[in-house]
């Protein structure tokens, strides 16, 4: 887990600040963030005898407990789909971007 704790000795942390190598009250309470997770949808869809088709977008974001640690995520897809009596055909698209 590291060397001995030596408060004259400086270095470098996770963002890239220099700190003292010595001991910290509540280390882990103070490092540590609220982790958020949200995600959002919504779809559009019509069917009838002959075709169907279907459109949605979501959105996720997510805000880690490890500070400066972040993700999101935006998808897009797309279904139609045509009936030819009992035979058919389907088309499907998807699309993220992270």
């Amino acid at each position: 887990w590291g060397g001995k704790l030596d408060p004259n000795m400086d270095v470098h942390i996770y963002n890239d600040e220099i700190r003292k190598y010595g001991n910290v009250n509540n280390n882990i309470l103070s490092f540590f963030d609220t982790g958020i997770t949200s995600t959002n949808a919504v779809a559009f869809s019509k069917t009838n005898d002959l075709s169907a088709f279907r459109v949605s977008v979501s959105d996720m974001r997510n805000w880690d407990i490890v500070p400066e640690s972040e993700l999101s995520r935006t998808s897009v897809s797309f279904m139609k789909a045509v009936y030819f009596g009992s035979v058919g055909i389907t088309k499907t698209r998807n699309a993220v971007t992270c």
